[in-house]
């Protein structure tokens, strides 16, 4: 049977997955995600004529 994931529930999953100290979360805070922005925006604007910019 497929349990189905309520909003309360996937909240207690992620604090218990948050609390020993979740990696990803540390990752986030150490990487200026932007910097990524440019280089990943202007070339896909350039081939597939996106206004992304």
């Amino acid at each position: 049977m497929n349990k189905q994931m309520h909003l309360f529930g996937t909240e207690t999953r992620l604090e218990k997955i948050s609390k020993p100290g979740d990696p990803l979360l540390k990752i986030n805070e150490l990487i200026d995600w932007e910097m990524f922005r440019s280089p990943i925006i202007i070339p896909l604007s350039l081939c597939c004529s996106l206004s992304l910019l």
